[in-house]
């Protein structure tokens, strides 16, 4: 078996230039503990709102969110989702638009014990439709932007 000595420098090169733009608000680069890449989604999101609750976890044109407030807004979601859906694995489509919406409601759903379909506002009706049909997903979580073609969907 041969090694080329060159392709490994190149991939080691490549991670640590990739290495060189990650970084920590501080500054410094932070490696994830194996335990901390075992938790599950919703675990780790815990975790991290514990340690970071007032710092700012998301942020678009219109509003910023801290992750004490991210996660305040996914766990109301996500207790409403189970008071209508109950405590079963299942699709739940989320019809929103890119913004922070979508990250309350991608947690909200995984913190709900449950997977979630993305679905894009802008996509043609009949392929929506597909996406929904072949998911399962029988509840969209939308917003008043998007009800009418959520209620149109189902």
């Amino acid at each position: 078996m041969l090694i080329n000595d060159n392709k490994s420098a190149n991939s080691l090169e490549k991670q640590l230039r990739v290495r060189a733009k990650c970084c920590h608000p501080s500054g410094d680069y932070v490696e994830f503990k194996t335990s901390d890449l075992e938790q599950s989604i919703p675990d780790r999101f815990r975790q991290v709102v514990s340690e970071n609750d007032h710092h700012l976890a998301v942020k678009d044109f219109k509003q910023k969110l801290t992750y004490r407030e991210l996660n305040a807004s996914a766990n109301r979601l996500a207790n409403y989702i189970l008071e209508l859906r109950q405590n079963k694995p299942e699709p739940i489509a989320i019809l929103l638009e890119q913004g922070i919406s979508p990250i309350i409601a991608i947690f909200s759903v995984l913190t709900s014990g449950k997977f979630y379909v993305p679905l894009e506002p802008s996509y043609p009706a009949s392929r929506t439709k597909y996406i929904l049909r072949d998911s399962g997903a029988s509840l969209i979580l939308t917003n008043n932007e998007n009800f009418t073609l959520a209620s149109e969907l189902a």
